[in-house]
């Protein structure tokens, strides 16, 4: 008859090796989902959600001309970047860097 110990612990190392292996593959669905180089293309109601407005907000934008898609077909796609960079862009500065800095806080304006 085996040592129950000795069970235990190849149950023990089995159960490991399979948490690593199911690490890893989650770890490279997060990445093919997230799409670490930024070129992965958000749908429109992905992308109002990414900066917190309505989907109308969104094709308000596209209309525009002030947020940067890509439409392969009828659909409108964004990436992260052109949105992060659009959020950049409406950025509204501090009263404090208003004052220090007050030229580049009325470039902008109209």
């Amino acid at each position: 008859m085996e040592n129950p110990f000795d069970i235990i612990t190849a149950s023990l190392s089995y159960i490991k090796e399979e948490q690593a292996s199911i690490k890893r593959e989650l770890k490279r669905l997060a990445e093919a989902l997230t799409g670490n180089d930024g070129k992965r293309l958000m749908p429109v109601k992905e992308a109002a959600q990414y900066l917190g407005v309505p989907v109308s907000s969104i094709y308000q934008l596209c209309h525009k001309r002030e947020l940067a898609y890509y439409r392969p077909g009828k659909r409108s796609y964004f990436k992260q970047q052109d949105l992060d960079e659009y959020m950049q862009r409406n950025c509204m500065p501090t009263f404090e860097k208003m004052v220090n800095d007050p030229l580049p806080a009325r470039k902008n304006r109209k």
